[in-house]
């Protein structure tokens, strides 16, 4: 059996997909706590195994987004999956500077403590 995705007991997990019979997939969203953090998109099935994954940042300081990581694994690919992942991390920063990963790219983003210094990442480098 899949373990039920993070976020959720096997129970609340349960519980969900019994509510929604109707429902085939599931789509995630966990935001960041931090400004510039990591944020994901999910898309699962019932049995709770993600076919779909999306990460990405977005700085509001900077008005700059980028996506790190994105899969859609199998007989799911082709099915714009990745576009409509890719359309709700954008959703309501659309006027951005969006990037994608590049070997040898920085990125910059604030820094987690809120002060003024920004954090320099090397893109494909844990971003």
């Amino acid at each position: 059996m899949t373990p039920s995705p993070v976020g959720f007991t096997d129970w609340k997990w349960r519980v969900a997909t019994l509510l929604r019979p109707w429902r085939s997939e599931f789509w995630l969203f966990y935001p960041c706590d931090a400004d510039a953090g990591h944020q994901m998109v999910k898309v699962c099935e019932r049995s709770g195994y993600d076919f779909a994954v999306l990460h990405f940042r977005i700085c509001h300081e900077c008005r700059r987004g980028l996506i790190a990581k994105i899969r859609v694994t199998g007989e799911w690919a082709h099915q714009g999956y990745a576009t409509r992942m890719v359309q709700r991390a954008i959703r309501g920063c659309e006027s951005y500077a969006w990037s994608t990963t590049n070997r040898g790219r920085q990125v910059v983003f604030p820094d987690s403590s809120g002060s003024d210094r920004h954090r320099v990442h090397r893109s494909g480098a844990g971003v």
